[in-house]
Formats: structure tokens, C-alpha cells, sequence
């Protein structure tokens, strides 16, 4: 994998979001390949104009209300992918934190920290 360098956080497309949306981009895959890894901050109220989640990956990072403390609970249903497919959160060779992009890491630091 290859992370690409890092750019200015973009406002996303009204076309794809309704409210403020930004991004930044973490991976953009290489043709045929179309992962793509984006770091997405919505604003309060904004949402997705997709009407299914289907075949779509979502790993929350961070948002309003109390904070999650028992993290077995909250993914006791969770189920690896079939071998081969993208990232699920019980694979067994997820990436090392120290292996994850800078932002990533920084981003982790910070919600730490608050």
C-alpha cells in the first residue's frame, strides 16, 4: 500500500453529503483497484446522500455522547471478512498502529488526549 502525501482538507460535494462535510484523503487505490481511505468530519446534522451502507466499510473514530468503555460488548457480533476481502475488525493482520499514516496516529493521539 502506498499512502499518498498529505493535502489540504477539502469540503466535500453537496452532491454527496447535505450540511458541511470535509475530508481528507489517506489512500487512493491505483487502477483497477478502487479502495479508497478518506477521513471524513461531518458536521452536526450532516449526513450522507447514500441511501444504503452496502458494501461500504464506516470505522467511527469519534462523535457526540458518552464514551464507549466496553468495546467487546460493542463488536460481539462483529464478523472477520471472507479471506480476501477489504479490512473487517476482527482480521488478524490489521495494521500495526506504528504502521498507520501519521494523521492517523495524530488524529488517535488527539482523541486521547480530549
Amino acid at each position: 500500500m502506498e499512502f499518498v502525501e498529505r493535502r489540504p482538507t477539502t469540503k466535500a460535494p453537496a452532491e454527496w453529503f447535505t450540511g458541511d462535510v470535509w475530508f481528507d484523503v489517506v489512500h487512493a487505490g491505483q487502477e483497477p483497484s478502487r479502495i479508497r481511505v478518506n477521513l471524513v468530519r461531518f458536521s452536526p446534522g450532516s449526513r450522507t446522500h447514500w441511501h444504503t451502507a452496502l458494501g461500504r466499510t464506516f470505522e467511527v473514530f469519534s462523535g457526540p455522547g458518552p464514551a464507549t468503555t466496553d468495546f467487546t460488548a460493542l463488536f460481539s457480533e462483529a464478523r472477520p471478512d471472507t479471506p480476501g476481502a477489504l479490512d473487517a475488525v476482527q482480521d488478524t493482520d490489521n495494521l500495526p498502529l506504528d504502521a498507520e499514516p501519521a494523521d492517523v496516529r495524530d488524529d488517535l493521539a488527539h482523541l486521547r488526549t480530549h
